[in-house]
């Protein structure tokens, strides 16, 4: 069996361990090799089997499995922009779809509490809304290769990775750091870590 294939269904079960996909919510892939493996339309990513994966080229192109979920195209477009991204996962978790409904300004608050957003999920890009699995929506991930993870306007994340390991860490850290900062919003007295440290943790 295909590592990468493995890889994906493990993941998934994973994420239904964190409660991360809900209702069969949600969506995953794998860039390895030239082909991209990709969670089917209509899956639990928490019950995803290995027999199920989407096996697409680059382009798209179905090669075996069941046809692919329909945002594909916003992550042909994170492989496109940004050779360093092997994996990509995208959520409709609690807080980073709360968030998402917050606007661009409280979106840009979330990297500057702690250090481990901008560590590990950083920097956080919003997008602004198109319907899911528009093609609009991936040119808007594609203008931002330099972010290492979305927030989706009223949609969720989405988060990559060099690998689809790294990718489930940010997305835990982008959803810890979603909810922290939605109950500091009212704190008058919360602080903010500097720009230039920010600036430094992104580059570690």
């Amino acid at each position: 069996m295909n590592e990468h294939i493995i890889s994906l269904a493990e993941a998934g079960r994973k994420l239904g361990e964190l409660g991360f996909c809900h209702a069969g919510t949600g969506n995953m892939s794998i860039f390895a090799a030239g082909k991209v493996y990709a969670s089917p339309s209509g899956c639990s990513l928490a019950e995803l089997q290995c027999d199920e994966v989407s096996v697409v080229a680059p382009d798209g192109t179905l090669l075996s499995g069941r046809k692919p979920t329909k945002e594909l195209p916003f992550h042909l477009a994170a492989y496109r922009s940004d050779g360093s991204a092997h994996a990509v996962i995208h959520l409709h978790t609690i807080y980073s779809s709360l968030v998402s409904c917050m606007g661009r300004d409280f979106v840009d608050m979330i990297e500057r509490y702690t250090p481990y957003a901008a560590m590990k999920a950083g920097p956080v890009a919003y997008i602004p809304y198109h319907s899911p699995g528009s093609p609009e929506l991936g040119d808007e991930v594609a203008a931002r290769p330099d972010a290492g993870s979305y927030i989706l306007a009223n949609h969720g994340m989405v988060v990559k990775g060099r690998d689809i390991w790294e990718a489930l860490a940010a997305a835990e850290e982008l959803e810890f750091s979603s909810e922290l900062a939605w109950r500091l919003r009212n704190e008058e007295h919360a602080t903010f870590l500097a720009e230039d440290e920010i600036a430094r943790l992104r580059r570690r």
